[in-house]
């Protein structure tokens, strides 16, 4: 990880850069209106492609992907599955506080732990309307999911876009990272 010490700051900077030129959002609009399906070709062709190949086809999943090289878990998720990735969008690594970046940067064991929060292995999870269950994450840690039919809450993420079918799982894209419990922000 020493040798790419530079990576994670140079991240953050083209995001902030990227957040500061983006419109804000007015308070009486609903986010989910404009990001739902907006983000995300939903066409199928993502089918055909691995978790990894379709993370890199999503300039909105960078970051995702980069700390997934970094911590040595791209060939993992690049195996036969199936897999299921909650994937925070590039946004939601911008509202982490600094110091949990730092930390993440610092420490392979601490960046892979938050990592494996997010994937799940030998499963596909999908979520049906109205539905609470425990899932355990390839760090063999269990997060919960709530589905309404109006939303998927994973913890303390919001899932944006759902269900994009990979060649060997699926992708859920959430609105922010999933900490430790003890890690509050």
């Amino acid at each position: 990880m020493k040798k790419h010490v530079w990576l994670l700051p140079c991240i953050i900077a083209i995001l902030l850069a990227s957040a500061i030129m983006v419109k804000p959002l007015k308070c009486e609009e609903e986010p989910e209106d404009l990001i739902i399906g907006d983000y995300y070709d939903d066409s199928g062709e993502t089918e055909n492609e691995t978790i990894l190949q379709t993370i890199a086809d999503f300039d909105s999943l960078e970051t995702f992907g980069e700390l997934l090289e970094q911590a040595g878990l791209a060939d993992m998720i690049d195996g036969e599955g199936p897999f299921t990735l909650f994937i925070p969008d590039d946004s939601a690594f911008l509202r982490l506080p600094e110091k949990e970046l730092e930390r993440m940067e610092s420490s392979d064991e601490y960046l892979r732990s938050i990592l494996l929060r997010h994937i799940v292995k030998d499963q596909k999870v999908v979520f049906g309307n109205e539905e609470t269950r425990s899932i355990v994450t390839a760090g063999g840690e269990e997060i919960n999911a709530e589905a309404t039919e109006e939303s998927v809450q994973i913890e303390n993420a919001k899932i944006i876009d759902e269900e994009i079918e990979c060649s060997n799982g699926v992708i859920h894209v959430i609105d922010a990272v999933i900490m430790p419990k003890k890690v509050k922000y």
